[in-house]
């Protein structure tokens, strides 16, 4: 069959890779280069280069399998992260840094009674969610979840709604709408089981670099970059989808491997695909700005302090830096940034990402009744639990599962992730 992919992101890329083995696959990608949010900004400072992942990052072994039997499969190495975390509370003037791991940190949290009460607390509302977790119980609020929370309401208002928007990336105000489940999941799956560091992992040079890795393992797909589809029209034989540069080509098959706001957008002139025009409307986005930069203020004020991923609350709104620079001493980060930018901003990105509520859960289900009806399918990590770039991958192999059952890489990252 003749398949369409629409998306270089990471379901995209490992669509086009798994169905070319059995059919004749063309890829389009709106922008000059490839990736989604598989996107690495290159910052050089101190002599060294450093590879800044904006949009999609870290991974672990327990929670990202069959992205790291991908990974494996590329020959795509990696980085190990020890990771760390910090809260600051501006107004206060307080920090607490986490895990507490070495003599002379357990030392300075057993000196800060703020700190160690939040840590504390912060441990009893992680176990409070391991059933939920465990049961993937999706129609819960952050607020039901915060409600239902016996701790003091300071520690709810001031420390765990900020850390849950911040770490998410979820607008502040809506924080409490958001399912608690995929706020959670996190936390409760790579909670250290006493004072240590949890091992994440980054990809080597940049999330990208495996993107173009897969590019380059394609061995019969066509890719069309800086092509935007314009038009996917429905026809007796299948589809045809026009894009600037291609102009109209007939395919038997379509895979939207984009977000559900730019999926809606792609297909919403599409005759005969209403079920999949109503699962897409159920999924809210909202836009987030991500800001490479080297402005020290956005960290604690007290270096000891710096963490991988450092939660700063002012009162009002709460923001995520992630420090790319700890192995050199860099200051060089990534944080979700409200109006105002940095000093010395490097690069400045916008995506649009899902607002996760319980009717985000819903489209998801909505959406699995329709796929595949009338030879339309949609991939991306919105379509599957938390979206997670594990999610992504795992939409692409779903759809391959019916499309190209005796694909000999489905075989292998299947059987893999499985063991």
């Amino acid at each position: 069959m003749k398949i369409a992919v629409i998306g270089t992101g990471g379901a995209g890329m490992t669509s086009a890779w798994l169905l070319e083995q059995e059919h004749d696959v063309t890829v389009f990608e709106r922008n000059p280069a490839l990736g989604g949010h598989a996107n690495t900004i290159e910052v050089e400072r101190g002599g060294q280069m450093h590879y800044v992942d904006d949009g999609f990052s870290w991974f672990s072994a327990k929670m990202y399998p069959r992205y790291l039997r991908l990974l494996e499969l590329a020959e795509q190495d990696t980085d190990k992260v020890k990771m760390t975390a910090s809260f600051t509370d501006v107004q206060k003037g307080r920090s607490v840094f986490m895990p507490p791991v070495g003599f002379g940190r357990v030392f300075k949290l057993l000196c800060n009674p703020w700190g160690l009460t939040h840590l504390l607390r912060f441990n009893t509302a992680v176990k409070a969610a391991e059933e939920l977790v465990a049961q993937q119980i999706t129609d819960m609020t952050c607020r039901q979840y915060l409600d239902g929370l016996k701790v003091p309401k300071s520690f709810k208002d001031e420390f765990l709604e900020p850390f849950m928007s911040a770490v998410w990336g979820c607008p502040f105000e809506r924080t409490l709408d958001c399912a608690v489940y995929p706020l959670m999941k996190y936390n409760v799956l790579h909670r250290p089981a006493a004072l240590s560091y949890y091992e994440w992992q980054v990809v080597s040079g940049g999330a990208n670099a495996y993107i173009r890795k897969l590019a380059a393992l394609l061995e019969r797909a066509t890719i069309h970059v800086d092509s935007p589809v314009q038009r996917i029209e429905k026809t007796d034989s299948g589809f045809i989808v026009d894009s600037a540069k291609t102009g109209p080509l007939p395919f038997d098959q379509v895979v939207v491997a984009s977000g559900a706001r730019d999926a809606l957008a792609l297909v919403s002139n599409t005759l005969g695909v209403e079920p999949a025009l109503q699962a897409l409307a159920k999924f809210e986005y909202y836009s987030a700005r991500v800001a490479t930069h080297s402005d020290d203020k956005y960290m604690p004020p007290n270096r000891s302090h710096w963490a991988v991923g450092n939660v700063r609350y002012d009162g009002q709104s709460a923001d995520m830096t992630i420090w790319h620079g700890r192995n050199t001493g860099q200051s060089v980060f990534a944080t979700y940034v409200q109006e105002t930018l940095p000093e010395e901003t490097h690069n400045l990105s916008v995506f649009w990402l899902p607002l996760e509520t319980p009717r985000h859960f819903d489209g998801q289900n909505a959406l699995k009744a329709v796929q595949g009806q009338q030879g339309l399918w949609f991939a991306g990590d919105y379509t599957q639990d938390i979206g997670s770039h594990e999610d992504a991958i795992s939409s692409a192999i779903s759809i391959a599962e019916k499309l190209a059952p005796k694909s000999a890489r489905l075989a292998q990252i299947k059987q893999d992730a499985a063991a």
